[in-house]
């Protein structure tokens, strides 16, 4: 299937599209991802403009993509791995970019971060409101093609993953308070670094994420007299963040 007839199923299922420049990602039109439309005659007058364009859909709107990258590092996949390890298979659209990296489709936007792109982790990105990915199957500049790896039906991200990224339930991701900074700040007694250390993991995991809880954490831990090993530390918060992303299944689920 050519671009053009792509670019035409794409917004027959729904997914607005745009042009972007051939073998480029830079997009072919003034607006940008902001030209984006499900219209066929639009798109058919872009793409017959010039056959060659790649195909560009905006993030944020009425889907999102988590975007495992590979660059100089493999720190993205094995992450992907210890997590589908520990709570399960990933089954969505799934698009494996020219540079071996994994482009996850997810529908529901309601829990992401404000901002185009937001990391979750070393080399893993969350693609939102703001952004855009080129889509199979346009050519990366590289002379790669962007390819189709699972063809399983864009869903909502699993409870697992949104409790990693946090704000779950379309609350306001807030800032910590003063007070609760200056809690963070105080210190603690050697024998209570682990039961504190836990304590907060539970407490601001759910709002605000996985990874900026851990950030908040080592800065916690940095600020001690007498600092945890990281090794200790990354066991402590592993054991919590299972501990609540069970909770958090067994709450959608309706036990109490």
């Amino acid at each position: 299937m050519d671009l053009q007839q792509m670019a035409l199923k794409y917004a027959q299922n729904g997914v607005s599209v745009f042009p972007c420049v051939p073998n480029e990602k830079r997009p072919a039109t003034s607006n940008g991802f902001k030209s984006a439309s499900m219209d066929h005659q639009q798109i058919n007058d872009w793409w017959e403009t010039n056959p060659n364009y790649n195909i560009g859909i905006p993030t944020g709107e009425t889907l999102w993509v988590l975007d495992i990258d590979v660059h100089g590092s493999n720190e993205g996949m094995e992450q992907l791995k210890e997590w589908e390890s520990n709570y399960g298979q990933i089954q969505t659209t799934t698009i494996q970019t020219p540079t071996g990296g994994l482009h996850y489709y997810f529908s529901g936007t309601q829990f992401l971060p404000t901002s185009s792109t937001s990391k979750l982790a070393p080399q893993v990105d969350i693609k939102g409101k703001g952004g855009y990915v080129l889509a199979p199957p346009s050519i990366h500049p590289n002379g790669g093609t962007y390819e189709v790896l699972n063809s399983h039906p864009i869903v909502e991200a699993p409870e697992w993953l949104k409790t990693l990224i946090g704000n779950s339930e379309g609350q306001q991701k807030r800032k910590l308070s003063s007070d609760e900074w200056g809690e963070l700040l105080s210190g603690v007694n050697v024998g209570e670094r682990n039961n504190t250390l836990a304590r907060l993991a539970g407490r601001y995991l759910y709002k605000l994420g996985s990874h900026e809880t851990y950030e908040i954490l080592k800065m916690w831990n940095a600020n001690l007299a007498n600092p945890l090993a990281i090794s200790e530390l990354n066991k402590t918060f592993s054991s919590i963040l299972k501990r609540e992303i069970k909770k958090q299944g067994a709450w959608k689920n309706g036990i109490k």
